[in-house]
Parts: structure tokens; sequence; C-alpha cells
């Protein structure tokens, strides 16, 4: 078993300080991505562990040992780098096995390594090619052969795919985690890319300027955002993040008149919380748009239309908030009159601070049921019929309409076909 530790680990030039007291544990076997845009440091952090950059305080454990002090060659690692680091005057044979040599390892084992890895990853017919004579994917299958056949615990991929075009990127991928799941080996995956961290990684790890944001599998990460830029940062279109929202007479005012009903599971949980401003967050695939008034819904005015391939990113109005909603189906056009609303269980509420402030018990089951896999039916039924007897209450109170018999014709209180 080999994890990897970090303790209170911080870096500095000077008295810029890049990393600020970061604590992480790496399990063994997993594949742990460091996400975040350019600046965040999770390449000095990469580096850090490698051995190519010194730690300014802290302490860095392999496989339970302190390394600060200890050479990268001494720390078993291995490393991709995004541009592939190939020797132009080698062939594939030769930069795959350069390493071993180097360390004197028998010639049998070499041969033994070199056959398991190239076939896996099908570099066999170009063993005496050049790196110039090579396609990028190919390249990049190399510079993974090489790091792969040292046989080390711990593999360390900075931005590795990021040179090659969106099919290659695909493809690359698969191989990556055919690899894992083929030698087992920890993997610890910079990127910039959401995309390739959400479908590679069994955990993330979200940096902004040198801090941790949140460490969590992807499934939290996106349904679960620990602040605003959590939030933001993963998913495309990003989730709408509403600011300055208010609550009053059990309604979220979104202004000018705009607002809607705030359940009570939502309002036993917010609390004090209420009294102050709010950041509301909902990402476009829970954005109900509907022609017609429907129960718990707001009038928006439709101000443009994102093609987007498979969906419509519909860019709304609502009070004196802006909005994207994501549709599969094009049914309005600019400058169109609609309604909206929004599923009550995909709401995301922070404080002043930008943070989180949870979720409902009810909203929390439905999310972990959903992580796992299982079967949501009986949960959102349940609330459902709940939910909307307490709507046709307050329906009935303000006059404002009942959410009716039809299921259809309910507020949005479950999750999205």
């Amino acid at each position: 078993m080999v994890d990897v530790n970090l303790q209170h680990i911080s870096k500095s030039y000077g008295d810029t300080n890049v990393i600020r007291d970061i604590n992480l544990d790496i399990r063994d076997g997993e594949r742990l991505v460091l996400l975040g845009p350019s600046g965040c440091g999770k390449s000095t952090i990469l580096r850090m562990i490698a051995g190519f950059v010194p730690i300014t305080s802290g302490d860095l454990l392999i496989d339970g040992s302190r390394v600060n002090e200890l050479a990268p060659a001494k720390r078993q690692v291995s490393m991709v780098f995004q541009n592939y680091a190939l020797y132009p005057h080698m062939t594939v044979k030769q930069n795959i096995t350069y390493a071993l040599k180097v360390h004197k390892v028998p010639a049998d084992v070499i041969e033994r390594r070199l056959a398991m890895v190239a076939d896996f990853l099908e570099l066999t017919p170009y063993f005496d090619r050049k790196p110039a004579e090579l396609s990028g994917g190919q390249q990049q299958r190399v510079a993974l052969a090489r790091a792969t056949v040292k046989s080390t615990s711990v593999f360390l991929l900075d931005e590795p795919l990021s040179n090659l075009d969106a099919q290659l990127r695909v493809a690359a991928r698969e191989s990556l985690m055919e690899l894992h799941n083929r030698f087992k080996q920890t993997m610890v995956y910079v990127t910039h890319d959401q995309v390739e961290a959400m479908t590679f990684g069994t955990r993330i790890v979200l940096l902004r300027k040198g801090d941790i944001q949140m460490a969590d599998t992807p499934e939290n990460v996106y349904h679960r955002p620990a602040n605003v830029f959590t939030a933001r940062f993963i998913g495309s279109p990003p989730a709408n993040i509403l600011s300055g929202i208010r609550f009053a007479d059990d309604r979220i005012d979104l202004g000018d008149g705009a607002g809607f009903y705030l359940f009570r599971n939502w309002r036993d949980l917010l609390g004090p919380a209420l009294q102050g401003e709010l950041h509301l967050g909902v990402r476009p695939e829970h954005v109900v748009v509907k022609t017609e008034p429907h129960p718990n819904s707001m009038p928006a005015l439709v101000e443009r239309l994102d093609n987007m391939g498979a969906t419509t990113g519909i860019v709304l109005r609502v009070g004196n908030q802006h909005l994207v909603a994501s549709s599969r189906f094009r049914r309005v056009e600019q400058g169109d009159r609609v309604h909206v609303s929004f599923y009550n269980d995909q709401l995301h509420f922070f404080g002043p601070d930008e943070r989180s402030l949870g979720y409902p018990a009810n909203v929390l089951a439905k999310k972990d049921a959903l992580g796992r896999g299982e079967e949501l039916a009986r949960l959102i039924g349940a609330d459902d019929a709940a939910q909307a007897r307490e709507f046709d209450e307050y329906a009935t109170s303000h006059a404002v309409g009942s959410s009716g018999s039809d299921p259809a014709d309910r507020p949005s209180i479950g999750v999205p076909d």
C-alpha cells in the first residue's frame, strides 16, 4: 500500500506564497485529479511530490516516509510531462527503456516489462521509429510507456493530454484509465479541463490561488459545491449564481417583483441566514422554461439563444438577475416572454462568505441515491406529494394558484427527467 500525504505543505518564492498550508491524503490506488485555473498551484504541488521543486515548509510522506530532501530518482515515482520530453535522437524502444538501463535493471527484466507495456499500449510496431516520425497520440503513448515500465507505485501526470486534439484526448484518456485498471498505480493528474477531471478522477481537488477549495468525488463536487467558486468552475455552462437575493414572506426575492416560494425544508435549514443577503446557485439544466405560467414560476425575458449542439442555452432575465437555462428542445425565440422555475431539490444556497449553507436531509438522501445510481422513484414520489400539498397551502393563502391534481402542473420540486 502506497499513500502520499501532504501535511501543512507551503511553497513560497520570496514574499509570494503560491501554496498555502495544504493538507491532502492521496490514497493508494486512487486517481486523484488536481484541477484549477492557470496559476492556482496544481503543477507546483505535482512537482513538489516528484522532487523537482523544493518544499518551503511542511512534510511530504510517501509510503509513510518523509521524503522532503530525497532526490527525485529515489522517490519511486514516475512522471509524464505536458510536452512528453522524449529524446529526439532515440527510437521508441530506446526512449522507453533508457531509465531502466541507467538504473542497471537486468536485461531480461527490461525485455519482459517492455513487452508487457508496449503490447498494452500498442507500441510494438513503432519500436524503431524516432519521436519525429510519430503522431501526437503515439508520442503521448510512448511517454506513458516510459513512465509505466519503471513499475513505480506513484504515477504523476502534468496535463499530459493538452497537446492533443479533441478526439485523440478522448482515446488517450481511455488508455490512461485502462492503464490504471491494469497496474493499479496511485495516479495524480493535473489538468485545467473540468471534463477530464470529471471523467478521469475518482476524486477531484479543486484549487484556487494556492488554496484547496474542495476535495471530493466528482459527483459531490458537481452536486454539492462547497462554495461559489466551485459551483462556477465546474459545469458547462457553469452554475448560475444569483447574488444579493433576499427572503421575505416565505419567498426568495429576485428583484423587480420576481420571486418564488421557498419550501419549508429549506427554510428550516437556512434559519437565521435568511435574514441577510444570500447567493443562490442553480445549474442551467435545473431551470424549467415554459411559455405559460406554472406553479412557483416567475416571468422572464429571453435575451439570447446559444446553440450548443445537443442542447440550447437560453439566456434569461428574471427580475434584476440574469441566468442561463439548458434545454434539449428549442421552444422559444429571442425576445419571447416566458415563465421559469427551479427544481427545489437542485438549489444551492451560499452565505455572504460564499460558502455553502448545506442541504436539507431529504435533498441529501436523493443526492446520495443519485450518486449510487439507485432508483429514485420512491424518494421523489413521497417528496413530490408532500411538497405539492405544502405548495397548495401556500398558494391558497396567497392566491397564487395551486399545484393542481395533474402531476405535470405541480411545482418543480423533484429532479429533472
